[in-house]
């Protein structure tokens, strides 16, 4: 994740999304909460010695050619290997399903997961590419095996066990549009199947499997040997190859995302308790605005106050004191005044 941005990261995520919601109910491993507990930890980075010690009785030197065992991988290039090597031990000859192009191939290759080529044999273990029939569970990631063929030429199909479903479907090829943002610039016709001994852990991401295998050595980025293990439903179904050193090594998270989920559930609980307690929400509001509402009324009850101190010390500057009556009364007029002058004289 080096150098590359998170969605949640970029400033149209918080522009977008307004609200939040942490999902915390599991359904794949809910039927071993130890496992679930394991799995809690790997998520965070943070093993504990006892969830430690459970991983380390599921090392293994490996499963051979077990098929009900998915392995797997994070580089597609070991996934293609190990397929291409288990379809070549299957007795007979492979059968070769041609793409139906209609555009360039570089931009068919590019733009659609479709291949160019697809070859199968009975026997050989696959997973379905696309949801095709989501009524009858033939959805994206769905694994099975090939047990017949059907038709000829450019009618013949794959007869695929599914095992989910517990029956035999015919899978017909499907069409692909290579879309360079509203532009069409191809269609890809081609089956909506692949080899599935191993897959990568990109892509087994939303499977549910059975049991899987996970070597801990070749996990290199953060968050790929959480996606590999929960894959499965149990603890038993788990098959790790690898040391006790490289499992620990495996075991690692993003702190970037680690510190986004800290906020996301935060917020989370935030909004769940205010949609559990409204009121307190109300009186969060209203307890500022009485307080202005106090503010304002004190501050006008000083203001009229001080404007009249401020009148009346006004009112007394500019108002000379008022000479009392019996002064004014014995007051000497002009010329009374010259008078007493002359007498003092």
């Amino acid at each position: 994740a080096d150098g590359c941005r998170f969605c949640f990261e970029v400033s149209a995520w918080a522009r977008s999304i307004k609200r939040t919601f942490e999902l915390t109910q599991v359904f794949r491993q809910k039927g071993d909460l130890a496992f679930c507990k394991i799995l809690n930890e790997v998520r965070f980075g943070q093993l504990s010695e006892e969830s430690a010690r459970l991983l380390r009785a599921r090392l293994i030197a490996g499963v051979g050619s077990n098929d009900a065992i998915t392995r797997l991988m994070p580089l597609r290039s070991e996934v293609k290997r190990v397929n291409e090597r288990a379809l070549a031990a299957l007795p007979g000859q492979a059968i070769r399903f041609e793409a139906r192009d209609q555009g360039e191939a570089g931009d068919l290759d590019r733009l659609t997961s479709a291949p160019s080529v697809v070859d199968l044999k009975v026997g050989a273990m696959v997973i379905l590419t696309r949801t095709i029939d989501a009524r009858r569970g033939l959805v994206n990631g769905v694994q099975g095996r090939v047990v017949s063929f059907t038709g000829a030429g450019s009618l013949r199909q794959p007869v695929v066990f599914f095992n989910s479903l517990g029956a035999e479907v015919p899978v017909a090829a499907t069409a692909s549009e290579a879309k360079s943002g509203s532009k069409v610039l191809g269609v890809r016709v081609q089956l909506p199947l692949e080899l599935s001994w191993a897959v990568s852990i990109h892509k087994s991401q939303g499977m549910t499997l059975s049991a899987v295998e996970v070597n801990v050595d070749t996990v290199f980025e953060h968050g790929q040997a959480y996606v590999a293990m929960s894959r499965a439903q149990t603890l038993a179904g788990i098959h790790l190859i690898g040391s006790e050193e490289t499992l620990r090594r495996s075991v690692h998270a993003e702190p970037r995302c680690l510190a986004f989920h800290q906020q996301l559930t935060k917020t989370a609980a935030e909004e769940a308790a205010l949609r559990a307690n409204p009121e307190a929400g109300k009186v969060g509001e209203k307890a500022p605005k009485e307080a202005g509402k106090v503010g304002e009324k004190v501050g006008e009850e000083e203001l009229a106050k001080a404007g009249k101190v401020g009148e009346k010390v006004g009112e007394e500057k500019a108002t000379p004191a008022a000479t009392p009556v019996s002064q004014i009364l014995h007051l000497p007029t002009p010329g009374r005044r010259r008078q007493q002058q002359q007498q003092q004289q």
